[in-house]
């Protein structure tokens, strides 16, 4: 049976010289992500960063980038969301590979089937866009992929998730049904992950599985009354897609939990079935 381990991290939020956005160092957290990541999944195909690598898409940003992930030892891709730039992007971080019209899109082949990661920004725009060449792109990839299986990332999520203040920057409208009419003429598509919302969510869309991922620095705070954007510093995670031909199994880790950890040994007398860990990996 085919086995895909596939990391996927998002909204790293990097700005430069080491400051802090929204009371956290962006950098500081990358690097716990990353090194984690090397720890614990460095038998994965493939790390996915999905876009928003930069907070204000500028030049130095990217070089942080670069350095930090530089640290990584698994093969990966870097998409472009909102918050970047795409020219500064692909000028210094290699992973971010352009199509012919010079958006920041590619396909990627594992074990398990084609990976393909779109392009869904539009300069001076905060929600998605999907226009007419990349629409044409997406059906050219799906069709030479004939009867592997697809996985389709993006940045931003092509519908609403019901929580207003991310939903008024979710993609255009016309260009999600749009993107929904290729979806659903494909026959090849397995499942759709995202970035862009800062919350980990999971659900069907269309009959189509997909989940998004906390950012590494900040969240979006779960409020499913206010219109005005509401961020918090809840922990950061990543997310581990374990793919078969069988199933998706999603897991979330919560990468800086410094929380204490206990074993539990049920059939222990009492008195002695929990035990307090010194460390992890104890």
């Amino acid at each position: 049976m085919k086995h895909s381990k596939i990391i996927h991290v998002s909204d790293c939020h990097i700005i430069p010289n080491g400051g802090l956005l929204f009371e956290s160092n962006p950098t500081s957290r990358l690097r716990s992500c990353i090194a984690d990541i090397n720890t614990n999944h460095s038998d994965a195909d493939l790390c996915i960063f999905s876009g928003d690598i930069a907070h204000n898409g500028d030049i130095e940003s990217y070089r942080v980038f670069s350095e930090c992930v530089s640290q990584l030892k698994i093969p990966f891709r870097v998409m472009v969301g909102n918050h970047d730039n795409r020219e500064n992007l692909i000028s210094v971080v290699n992973a971010a590979k352009a199509d012919e019209f010079g958006f920041v899109q590619s396909s990627v082949d594992l074990p398990i089937g084609r990976i393909l990661l779109l392009d869904t920004i539009k300069p001076g725009a905060h929600e998605g866009f999907f226009c007419e060449a990349r629409r044409k792109w997406l059906e050219d990839q799906l069709k030479e992929a004939g009867e592997l299986p697809v996985f389709i990332c993006l940045h931003h999520p092509p519908f609403t998730l019901e929580v207003p203040h991310i939903d008024r920057y979710t993609m255009d409208a016309a260009d999600a049904k749009a993107m929904s009419d290729i979806f659903r003429r494909a026959t090849n598509i397995e499942y759709m992950f995202f970035g862009h919302v800062h919350r980990n969510v999971s659900g069907i869309w269309n009959n189509l599985h997909f989940h998004a991922v906390r950012g590494t620095n900040h969240q979006s705070w779960l409020d499913f009354k206010s219109s005005n954007s509401i961020c918090s510093l809840e922990p950061p995670s990543y997310a581990i897609l374990l793919i078969s031909s069988e199933s998706t199994i999603v897991h979330f880790h919560d990468f800086l939990d410094i929380g204490p950890k206990f074993v539990y040994l049920p059939d222990e007398p009492e008195g002695e079935q929990i035990k307090r860990l010194e460390s992890v990996s104890a």
